[in-house]
């Protein structure tokens, strides 16, 4: 806005369903190219990610433990599809995983999520480098679905529409 500088579009629950549904779509595309051309080094990246995950704290009591978590969750989504070698995917993903992630901290804020994230995280990452392109994407699939089933609730619960 003029003279008041900038300001960040409001959420919404049919901003949230578009953007879960297109990571859905776009990030299990991706992933599914990572598979078939990604190599070695790809898979060694996708569970050094994985672990690193793993061993970051997240603690909602704690805001610099969701920073910390968050970047790490960032990097991991982000390097089970780096293998894919398609630019404009990766780019548009990475703006979805953006918009997907001003939900995720407020839910994050108030909560420490689910005790689930981690497996789910685990079983995604073993199906990839594993080469089981249908086992994988389902999971990643199924691991956004949840996540924006979450989101919808967290946003219909504080009654934002």
């Amino acid at each position: 806005e003029d003279n008041r500088g900038y300001r960040v579009a409001p959420v919404s629950l049919g901003n949230l369903e578009e953007v879960t549904a297109l990571r859905e779509q776009f990030e299990t595309y991706a992933l599914a190219e990572s598979i078939r051309v990604g190599g070695i080094e790809w898979e060694r990246n996708v569970m050094r990610a994985l672990h690193k995950m793993n061993r970051t704290e997240r603690d909602a009591s704690r805001p610099e433990t969701l920073e910390l978590w968050e970047a790490a969750h960032r990097e991991f989504h982000l390097t089970l599809i780096s293998g894919c070698g398609k630019p404009l995917l990766l780019k548009f993903c990475s703006v979805m995983l953006n918009l997907n992630d001003r939900y995720r901290r407020t839910f994050l804020a108030e909560t420490s999520g689910d005790r689930s994230v981690a497996n789910e995280h685990s079983e995604i990452a073993q199906g990839a480098v594993a080469g089981d392109t249908e086992y994988a994407c389902a999971k990643l699939r199924e691991h956004i679905h949840r996540t924006g089933s979450n989101l919808r609730r967290h946003l219909a619960e504080k009654n934002i529409g």
